[in-house]
């Protein structure tokens, strides 16, 4: 028995320390705003548009976009869902690839081993058509070029929030507020 909670605390130790470095932490306090902004969701989707900055879930961006003009909707949507992504590459910079292949899903694995191959020349690309952390993660592990990265992103993820706000305004549905 002490033997295991010796290992327990050895490991608690080692993850705050991990926890703590630089890219880590926003990311883990972006994931808890994220958890307690869902959780609030039966108070706070009389506000959608606060709703989406605290939480950029597809269902709450159709809400906001419904009730909100395209200016103000790209504005939130864009700083909210690309505040993350430094620190995703950040992350991808400081542990590697090795670290991407042990965790994640199998396909994840499967597309990063068939991607390394052009992975500087591809990395925007793929960032522009996903701009998500897993994505940016790979990307900075790759060495892919920072500013070619950051453009993709803003660019694939103000392409993302346009395409929600014209299918959610396309979408004939009545919201309460609006």
């Amino acid at each position: 028995m002490r033997y295991s909670v010796e290992r327990g605390r050895k490991v608690l130790r080692s993850l705050r320390r991990e926890m703590l470095r630089p890219p880590l932490l926003p990311i883990a306090l972006l994931s808890v705003l994220s958890a307690a902004s869902t959780a609030a969701s039966p108070v706070l989707w009389r506000w959608p548009l606060l709703l989406m900055a605290l939480c950029p879930r597809m269902l709450f961006l159709a809400l906001a976009a419904k009730g909100t003009s395209l200016g103000t909707f790209l504005l939130v949507g864009t700083v909210r869902l690309c505040i993350g992504d430094p620190f995703h590459f950040a992350a991808g910079r400081l542990y590697g690839v090795a670290a991407l292949n042990k965790g994640g899903a199998g396909w994840f694995r499967r597309k990063l081993v068939f991607l390394q191959r052009g992975q500087r020349r591809l990395s925007p690309l793929i960032v522009a058509v996903r701009p998500t952390g897993n994505w940016l993660a790979w990307a900075g592990a790759n060495g892919a070029c920072s500013r070619r990265t950051a453009v993709a992103d803003i660019t694939g993820t103000v392409v993302y929030c346009c395409l929600i706000y014209a299918g959610s305004q396309a979408w004939q549905w009545h919201l309460p507020w609006s």
